[in-house]
């Protein structure tokens, strides 16, 4: 109510210098204002979401097929039998004869030779791919397996033969290998089989045991006819300790499933049950990090490939699959951003409650519905820093190496962008809200949010503009991928080629990977310091008119029109000022433009929105309450128990503000008096 008793707008629907296109746009912007408020809830409730999942340990990611392709072995095993295939007829010259040496190096469709290609020599597993080496593991698996799989007892090797052509020859490392083994039946020489093998050293779990350590994966096919239709079988076949050890000691396996983690499930046949019982086992071939245990903070994909049924599938094709786990034990931490977003739907519920309100009231008024977020910038981006320092910095960390990652070429680091999403974007307004305090100049929310999603879900390409940081993300990235091979000295390194890739700790310093990677997101804030540097420029070139003038010397003397003058002419603090300390022209932040001084019959108000963005509202014209204790005065008067203190201004003659502030009781406010909060202007 005003001095002549009657209702005073929060704000005047017909500003100085406005007209109705502009009230329409400040309408529309205040509706998209909240629209941003809401995207924060969204983003602090999908940042809690992603934190539980972690939590209950759901938070695993099918990371796609990945196709190693053998383009040249499947024409030469043509489309009939193995006998009648061009490998045979042509190549070894309608020969079955076992060669006592050389293996048989694929270079192109119409090109072979028994002496190792540049795609071997270029790649890790030159070591691998001799024909001393293959010939040893074919006889020693051959002896070790016959035992259970018959076969083995009944043939004997041609000769290996390796296409040259498979992309993970060239790229691959030495924990991996594949060859196709050309065999005939002792009593039956015209009889050829092809035995596609693909051998791995990965990880092996024995849970019951909780036993654990390195072993390599052996499966073959057996293709005897390119035309048959029905499935092929497959044989597996682990040895445990492997490369570790001089001679892989294989024993059989029978396949059960592929378990929600990526892992093969096996159980071994021993050679003697009772010497040796079964072993039920999980194993994979497993890339990836961690931080100090690999049990609390843990980022990896455990791979496995698919073996087909179809001969000529299984011949072109290696498909590998990839399973991403993410552990984290402290991602409890993130639940923080849940209580963020409670905080800002209390405020947005209250502000459509004074909305209602003001429609009640005969004129419609919608605050900056960022205000309580600008309000709490400052303790939340803290809050932020503080938590992610408690966990370790480790979904920084995720983030910033699969970032690395990806630019690298890879894609191997998978991760819940929505944690990262939600404390960045903290951490950014956090930033600018100081930056606004610095400049002394109040910046538009939208434009900020949109300025941060630019730079967050941009971040690749924003890396081009920065060359310098880019690669230094590279080498990062390609330093930290290194780490995975597991060292192993002389002696060991003489007793297989192959080599064990796993989970490795993080042995970079990630500081200046983290820099980096908030450079290159954050650079955005630049377009908002150029933003600020354009408004005080043009503030400073367009000083006020003469028509502004009029407008204020005839608001001073109008009984009954509302102006607003400009903040810069009102050097004297008002009663509402000192009371609170809220001093309205200082008021700074992520906000939207509004006046802070409102005129009525020529006597000076705090506007409805000053009130508002400085985090206050008015109850029933009788109270000052900070709209951060409303929730504790609530509680306080549902369990009618004073829990803590709560302090509010009283209102006199009217407009006028007590200056000593008031301890609140259960029943110092009645609810009816809540019942009419509103952003009446004060004096």
């Amino acid at each position: 109510m005003g001095p002549d008793g009657k209702v005073i707008p929060a704000i005047n629907r017909h500003v100085k210098g406005s007209t109705p296109l502009q009230r329409k746009f400040r309408l529309f912007h205040r509706l998209v204002v909240f629209g941003a408020a809401v995207w924060y809830i969204v983003i602090s409730l999908m940042a809690t979401d992603a934190a539980l999942d972690i939590l209950k340990d759901q938070a695993h990611y099918d990371s796609g097929l990945i196709h190693f392709t053998s383009p040249l072995i499947a024409g030469y095993a043509g489309t009939s039998t193995i006998r009648k295939s061009p490998l045979v007829v042509d190549v070894l010259g309608d020969s079955t004869k076992p060669r006592n040496s050389g293996t048989l190096f694929l270079e192109s469709e119409s090109n072979s030779s028994f002496t190792q290609c540049s795609a071997v020599l270029a790649g890790h597993g030159v070591d691998i791919y001799t024909d001393e080496f293959l010939r040893w593991m074919f006889e020693v698996f051959q002896n070790k397996t016959a035992y259970n799989i018959s076969l083995l007892d009944e043939v004997e090797l041609v000769l290996p033969v390796v296409d040259c052509e498979l992309s993970i020859i060239r790229g691959g490392s030495a924990a991996v290998a594949r060859v196709n083994y050309l065999a005939r039946y002792k009593n039956d020489t015209e009889r050829v089989l092809l035995l596609p093998t693909s051998l791995s050293i990965q990880d092996y779990y024995i849970t019951e045991q909780y036993e654990r350590g390195a072993a390599l994966l052996l499966s073959f096919a057996v293709v005897e006819d390119m035309a048959t239709e029905d499935p092929i079988p497959h044989h597996f076949a682990i040895a445990l300790d492997y490369p570790y050890e001089y001679k892989p000691d294989f024993e059989v396996c029978t396949f059960y499933e592929y378990t929600s983690e990526g892992f093969w499930s096996f159980e071994t046949i021993p050679r003697d049950s009772f010497m040796r019982p079964p072993k039920p086992l999980l194993t994979a071939r497993q890339l990836g990090f961690y931080l100090d245990k690999e049990t609390s903070q843990v980022n990896q994909i455990n791979f496995h490939w698919i073996p087909a049924d179809d001969p000529a599938t299984e011949l072109a094709n290696w498909t590998w699959r990839g399973d991403a786990v993410i552990r984290d034990n402290w991602a409890w931490v993130h639940i923080i951003h849940l209580f963020f977003a409670i905080d800002v739907m209390f405020q947005l519920s209250l502000l459509l409650f004074l909305v209602y309100r003001s429609i009640l009231q005969k004129h419609f008024w919608i605050g900056d519905a960022f205000a309580s977020i600008s309000n709490a910038l400052l303790y939340r981006g803290i809050y932020v820093i503080i938590s992610n320092h408690v966990n370790g910095y480790w979904t920084l960390i995720e983030f910033c190496l699969a970032l690395a990652d990806h630019i690298n070429g890879s894609s191997n680091v998978k991760y819940r962008p929505a944690l990262v999403h939600a404390d960045m974007l903290t951490i950014y307004l956090n930033i600018v809200s100081v930056l606004s305090y610095m400049v002394r100049e109040r910046i538009d929310p939208i434009f900020v949010l949109v300025c941060f999603e630019i730079g967050f879900n941009s971040r690749e390409a924003m890396t081009k503009l920065f060359p310098s940081l880019k690669q230094m993300l590279i080498d990062y990235s390609t330093t930290e991928a290194t780490y995975g091979l597991v060292a192993v000295d002389d002696f060991l390194s003489k007793l297989s080629p192959m080599r064990l890739w796993t989970v490795h700790p993080i042995h970079q310093n990630v500081w200046p990977l983290i820099t980096v990677t908030f450079v290159i997101i954050y650079s955005t804030i630049l377009i908002i310091l150029v933003y600020v540097f354009v408004r005080k420029l043009l503030r400073y070139r367009s000083p006020k008119s003469q028509t502004d003038i009029n407008d204020i010397s005839i608001s001073r003397r109008q009984t009954s029109n509302l102006s607003l003058r400009d903040d810069a002419d009102e050097p004297q603090l008002m009663q509402f000022e000192t009371a609170t300390g809220s001093v309205l022209k200082n008021r700074f932040g992520i906000l939207s433009t509004y006046k802070n001084y409102t005129y009525v019959n020529g006597r000076r108000f705090a506007s409805g929105d000053a009130i508002y963005c400085n985090g206050f509202v008015v109850a029933n014209d009788k109270f000052i309450i900070a709209t951060e204790d409303l929730m504790s005065l609530l509680i306080m008067k549902i369990t009618r128990a004073r829990f803590t203190n709560i302090y509010v201004y009283t209102i006199k003659e009217g407009r006028d503000v007590n200056q000593t502030a008031r301890l609140v009781y259960p029943t110092t406010i009645s609810w009816h008096d809540l019942a009419k909060v509103s952003v009446s202007p004060l004096s």
